[in-house]
């Protein structure tokens, strides 16, 4: 076992290493080929039609094409339900994931980013993919890797991109009915726009995040992630707000698909926590129990199941009543509102922009009750971050500012954090270690207060440490 250990380790060290040289290398850093002549950089994939500012990131689609072009194409011939959205797409991929794979079909799936370990984003039935597959999967993508740094104008893979086509390569061997994969950053540049086209496709919502990539406006968040739209199939949508959801029928109009819409083609009535009914087409279930806590969550799982209705419709299945009921009563989320101790309460939440926070803060102040709330709080940057904290810094008793500690991204400085909490109206103090700011945290927090730790997931998953260790999580998933 020490050994599955420390070589999984080591392929998550070879993964840092891409992140920390995607931060040194801004321009293309491998070698120029034969044909760019006397042409500059910029010139060459101008003319290639790579924009200027996908160069100098040293992104691009034409580079997740070249390494997919060395891995022998591994998508093709995978069925793809594909999920984008702000905020609820990974609950929206595990729940259908649990409702499909009970439907007797074979089912893989990528979600990211990660709580506590990169593995943990690949699956394939009730498990994650196993430490030792992980590492010889990987080490497949490291070859072709190598080479790209040495022999290719576009240069080494990112850290996403690497991960993925891992995932690529397992997913090809274990030729599942149907693989759920859940977007990156948007979705006009992902890297998982390499996939040529999805069954069907899912925009749970839009909102404010990653504004520096995807724009400062609604409609240009919702044009980006609009494009996972593929020809002649369908997608559906948990957006209703009609400017948005404008661009995306038109979206869904030129490429001949047809677009569902919550409340228009599936309904849900929430009726009290935990419970809620759904309605489409193709039938009604009421009072059904979803373990998860906040509103928001039925109204992931009624976009999950309609989901699933149309993946099984396109297969000639109906969903069954019983099968979808016992789905819903296994699905477990780790990092949101994961209550992970007792006395006092400690909350982890990776609620990483303002829509998150605004679910937290809902659920909070109705699902929970506290004498003192506490809160570690590391935010990654790219956020509107004084959206995110105006309402929460005033429910806190005392936000401590912390770094997450995120190879390859920059945090918010933990002083801008205090700064923007104590304009809110609250109280913050500045602990830069995350266990330390933990440490403090319990040393003031009674039996009947409560902790939350939130902000990024990256925070919540280093900080879960705590009680299910790294080391745990590989033992408990290898094959020896």
């Amino acid at each position: 076992m020490k050994s599955v250990i420390r070589d999984y380790f080591k392929a998550e060290r070879y993964l840092n290493s891409l992140l920390n040289l995607s931060i040194v290398k801004k321009v293309p850093f491998g070698k120029r080929p034969s044909n760019i002549g006397d042409k500059t950089y910029l010139e060459y994939f101008r003319e290639e039609g790579v924009p200027e500012k996908d160069v100098r990131k040293g992104m691009g689609l034409k580079r997740m094409k070249a390494l997919m072009d060395r891995l022998g194409h591994p998508y093709i011939g995978q069925k793809v339900l594909q999920i984008a959205g702000t905020s609820g797409k990974g609950s929206v991929s595990l729940i259908a994931y649990e409702i499909l794979k009970r439907m007797f079909l074979s089912v893989a799936l990528y979600t990211s980013p990660h709580l506590t370990l990169v593995m943990e984003r690949i699956k394939r039935g009730d498990l994650f993919i196993s430490p030792e597959n992980f590492v010889k999967y990987l080490n497949l993508v490291k070859k072709a890797t190598d080479d790209m740094y040495e022999n290719d104008i576009y240069g080494p893979p990112s850290y996403h991109e690497t991960i993925f086509s891992t995932a690529l390569l397992y997913f090809k061997d274990e030729i599942p009915d149907l693989t759920i994969i859940e977007t990156g950053l948007g979705w006009k540049n992902d890297y998982t726009k390499i996939l040529p086209s999805s069954l069907v496709s899912v925009i749970t919502n839009i909102s404010f995040d990653h504004m520096d990539y995807l724009g400062n406006t609604l409609e240009s968040i919702a044009s980006n992630k609009a494009d996972i739209i593929s020809e002649n199939s369908m997608c559906i949508t948990g957006c209703n707000e009609p400017s948005l959801l404008a661009i995306i029928k038109e979206k869904a109009m030129r490429k001949n698909s047809q677009l569902m819409v919550i409340e228009r083609d599936f309904e849900v009535n929430l009726r009290e926590e935990n419970i809620f009914d759904y309605k489409s087409r193709y039938g009604e279930y009421r009072e059904l129990k979803l373990p998860l806590t906040g509103k928001h969550q039925m109204i992931n799982a009624s976009i999950a199941i309609k989901a699933a209705e149309e993946v099984l419709q396109l297969k000639g299945l109906n969903l069954n009543e019983n099968t979808l009921r016992c789905a819903l009563k296994e699905v477990r989320i780790p990092g949101r509102l994961e209550v992970i101790s007792q006395n006092p309460t400690i909350i982890i939440d990776g609620a990483h922009n303002s829509a998150k926070m605004e679910v937290l803060y809902r659920a909070l102040t109705t699902n929970f009750t506290f004498h003192k709330l506490i809160i570690i709080l590391g935010v990654i940057e790219g956020k509107d971050i004084k959206v995110m904290l105006e309402k929460i810094s005033i429910l806190a008793t005392l936000i401590i500012a912390t770094l997450p500690r995120v190879a390859g991204r920059v945090s918010v400085s933990p002083r801008q954090l205090v700064s923007i909490v104590k304009k809110c109206g609250g109280k913050a103090i500045i602990k830069l270690d995350p266990f330390d700011a933990l440490s403090y945290a319990l040393s003031i927090a009674g039996e009947k207060d409560l902790i939350c730790i939130t902000g990024s997931l990256y925070l919540a998953g280093e900080l879960r440490t705590e009680w299910v260790s790294k080391e745990d999580i590989i033992s408990r998933r290898s094959n020896t």
